[in-house]
Parts: C-alpha cells; sequence; structure tokens
C-alpha cells in the first residue's frame, strides 16, 4: 500500500489509480502511473497527486499537495523540491530570492505572489523549521 493510499484510509477519503502504462525507449522500459487522493482534514478539503514513475532509471517525481480554499483569494503560493534547474538559476541570479534563508532555498523552490513569500520567510518558525 503506497502512502496516498494510506492517507486516504486513515481520513476515509477517496484514492484512485490510472492504469499502467508502459514506454520502451532505448535504455530500457519505463511504467508510468498517476495516483490521486482526495481527503479532508478540520473540514478543509486537500488533494494529492503523484505521477509515479519507474522502470529502467530511478525517477523522482515529487508528490503535488493542493490545499483547496473555499474563497478565490486571487494570489498563488507554490512550494516544491528544489530541481537543476532551479539550483543553476539560484547560482546564476543569487539574488532573486535573496529573502528566503539560504537553507530552505538550497532545499525548496518559492513561487507566487512575492508579498507573500517575503512574509512567510520572514517567519521564525516557519524558517526553523
Amino acid at each position: 500500500m503506497n502512502i496516498i493510499q494510506e492517507l486516504t484510509e486513515k481520513y476515509s477519503g477517496k484514492y484512485s489509480e490510472g492504469l499502467n502504462k508502459s514506454v520502451n525507449s532505448p535504455i530500457g522500459k519505463y511504467v508510468y502511473q498517476p495516483k490521486n487522493g482526495i481527503i479532508k482534514v478540520d473540514g478543509t478539503k486537500i488533494s494529492i497527486n503523484l505521477n509515479e514513475v519507474g522502470g529502467a532509471m530511478p525517477v523522482t517525481e515529487p508528490f503535488r499537495i493542493t490545499l483547496h480554499l473555499d474563497k478565490t483569494y486571487k494570489t498563488e503560493l507554490t512550494i516544491f523540491p528544489i530541481d537543476s534547474w532551479n539550483k543553476f538559476l539560484n547560482f546564476l541570479f543569487p539574488k532573486r530570492r535573496a529573502f528566503v534563508p539560504k537553507p530552505i532555498l538550497k532545499q525548496f523552490w518559492f513561487g507566487g505572489n512575492i508579498d507573500l513569500l517575503k512574509q512567510l520567510a520572514s517567519d521564525k518558525y516557519f524558517a526553523k523549521k
């Protein structure tokens, strides 16, 4: 049982898996299977998605966790594990996210409303954890 399935069972949510799809490439066979879960925690809807890839070459795919709010706030916040491209951009343009503490910036990429990101980065509890 995978983590998404465990969470959806724990919170009495809905879990679904796509069909296994496989592709043969010059370096071997890849297997692709999307997995989705929707749960409610304290009345708040949360969806968790993973497009799992396996096979010939080990590949890591991040989980996408979305918090669904009751209102439309016309702002966006995206946080995900930093990839090679964003590490490269941080190297070329070190001041592009200078307000984010360095230990966090080395692990995660932040996108969206700059004022919201600055508020989040200035929160000492968030930066410490």
